[in-house]
């Protein structure tokens, strides 16, 4: 049988914009406030991972072992990513040889 969670109560001041942030995270990550700042907590106090930011890389993510793992030889492909994905658009620039010669 698992043991019963034993809870402290506190009382929190928030501003106004803290407030409205919260209720927002909280209906779109589907979470009780209490849960969100829980987990807050937890993240303080290292017990829980920090989210990332939009755009940043984490080194310790469960996808961060993949990169590098294939050679492709394209050396442009994190500018041309696009030309590479969905072939060359008007106005975009034509595709580069990679070191094989090849497209």
């Amino acid at each position: 049988m698992m043991a019963q969670m034993q809870w402290k109560v506190l009382n929190v001041r928030l501003t106004r914009e803290q407030w409205t942030a919260l209720k927002i995270r909280s209906a779109r990550d589907e979470k009780s406030l209490g849960q969100l700042i829980r987990d807050a907590v937890d993240v303080l106090l290292g017990r829980l991972p920090a989210p990332c930011a939009e755009g940043v890389v984490r080194e310790e993510g469960p996808m961060y072992g993949l990169v590098g793992l294939v050679e492709s030889g394209i050396e442009d492909g994190s500018d041309e990513h696009d030309a590479y994905l969905y072939g060359p658009a008007a106005g975009a620039p034509a595709r580069r040889k990679n070191k094989k010669g090849k497209r």
